[in-house]
């Protein structure tokens, strides 16, 4: 697998959600930017990687998975369009946060 063998031991932090996104940054002069991963993550330690994250889904109103469902429940489910933008303007934070290239 990916996993570092010591994943267990590293705190829930280290560990990343299903949900992820990555981008291709190419640069002026034709060449793309790539990310080497510490040896302190659970998955995939060491290795290079695009920049890239996870959306945050609290900034579409769904912090926790309880806070989903409530909102289903209650037929509050947040709009598709504003799920998509999340996720577009997630990894343009990501970029801009890990290589601090602007968008």
């Amino acid at each position: 697998t990916s996993l570092s063998p010591g994943w267990a031991s590293l705190p829930r932090a280290s560990l990343g959600s299903a949900l992820g996104n990555a981008a291709v940054v190419e640069t002026s002069d034709g060449k793309v930017v790539l990310l080497k991963r510490s040896t302190n993550v659970g998955e995939l330690p060491s290795t290079l990687v695009f920049p890239g994250g996870h959306p945050e889904p609290s900034r579409v109103s769904v912090g926790s998975r309880e806070a989903w469902e409530g909102l289903s429940a209650a037929g509050e489910i947040p709009s598709s369009e504003a799920v998509v933008l999340e996720l577009f303007d997630s990894i343009l934070a990501e970029v801009e946060e890990e290589t601090g290239i602007l968008p």
